[in-house]
């Protein structure tokens, strides 16, 4: 599915879930051009794209109680597929009892994984191919209900188990 993202402006191509969990994806336009000559892209900020291998990725994903996370796997099987993870960076719990009007606003952490098994204990941080993440800070956030996740996945493309 194709959708706009209000906040970054970002047209994105992704999936969304009944659960509420939502991904989207902006590949760069050289990686574009060779996979179809008629694909275009509404960049709002193009700096954010500093090469090919650079992709932009919202993740949204519902919370239970204000806490939780959510992730997406570059790949047909979690085991061996580079895996992001984003989550709130602090619980429901260390929020002020006092509620505003406004739901509170938390900052959102997200990290590149790798999975061995299909357990908990199997999964360690991605260290196959060097990854950045930068934030767009207008599209990230967490509040009581979501994390939103809005980043610019530097090297994700054509990465070791990716979806290059």
């Amino acid at each position: 599915m194709k959708y706009k993202d209000p906040l970054t402006g970002f047209d994105f191509l992704g999936m969304q879930d009944v659960s509420g969990f939502k991904f989207g994806m902006v590949l760069p336009l050289p990686a574009l051009s060779t996979r179809s000559s008629s694909a275009t892209v509404n960049h709002p900020d193009k700096r954010s794209m500093v090469n090919e291998n650079d992709a932009i990725i919202q993740i949204i994903s519902p919370l239970k109680e204000g806490g939780g996370w959510g992730g997406i796997v570059f790949g047909q099987s979690m085991v061996g597929s580079l895996m992001i993870v984003v989550w709130p960076a602090s619980s429901a719990s260390s929020l002020s009892a006092k509620r505003d009007l406004k739901p509170a606003r938390r900052d959102v952490l997200n990290s590149p994984r790798i999975a061995t098994t299909k357990t908990a204990s199997g999964v360690g941080l991605y260290k196959d191919a060097p990854l950045t993440f930068s934030q767009i800070k207008k599209g990230t956030f967490a509040n009581e209900s979501h994390v939103v996740a809005t980043f610019v996945c530097g090297g994700c493309v054509g990465a070791k188990n990716s979806f290059s």
